[in-house]
């Protein structure tokens, strides 16, 4: 028998003693989709939910398939759906429900999928304008005996500071 000083015994001690724990990873982090703070469990964890992750994730893909690179968070679109006073963009009707984010200039036209080109609208609008420009959708209505929807803002509205796109003279009218 070798005694428990002898160097081949310290390492069987040791192999046999029990590893400590490590620490479980723990941080507070702001969801990449709402902006909600969170404890996230593992480094790579940047949703709150995996309901946020599959909404985030579809949004980005739902722009890849029209070829926008950009993207936008549901904090962002909060946001500027507050700046409206929870009101839809273009018939300023109250939203009591989940506004939906439309495109300004539809994906389908080459338009961008960033906050830059999201405006907070009902799902009457939003069903209403479809995939067309502001301007082909006033003429839609109008050709449909409609009242226009888009009001205030398309001539100048701080409220749309965040848009880079341009409203058609047309509507200005």
């Amino acid at each position: 028998k070798l005694p428990s000083e002898h160097p081949v015994m310290l390492l069987i001690t040791e192999a046999c003693r029990p590893k400590p724990k490590p620490e479980p990873f723990s941080e507070e982090r702001a969801c990449a989709w709402c902006g909600d703070q969170f404890q996230a469990r593992i480094d790579s964890q940047t949703f709150c939910s995996t309901r946020h992750k599959v909404k985030a994730g579809k949004n980005r893909r739902r722009g890849r398939e029209h070829g926008s690179t950009s993207h936008f968070t549901w904090s962002e679109f909060m946001r500027v759906f507050i700046k409206f006073d929870r009101c839809c963009a273009y018939c300023e009707q109250p939203i009591d429900a989940q506004p939906d984010p439309d495109h300004v200039v539809p994906l389908s036209k080459g338009g961008s999928n960033s906050i830059t080109n999201i405006l907070p609208s009902c799902s009457l609008c939003n069903s209403d304008k479809r995939d067309l420009l502001l301007d082909e959708w006033a003429a839609d209505r109008a050709t449909r005996g409609k009242a226009l929807r888009v009001t205030t803002w398309a001539i100048t509205d701080p409220r749309v500071t965040h848009l880079t796109v341009t409203t058609s003279p047309a509507l200005a009218a």
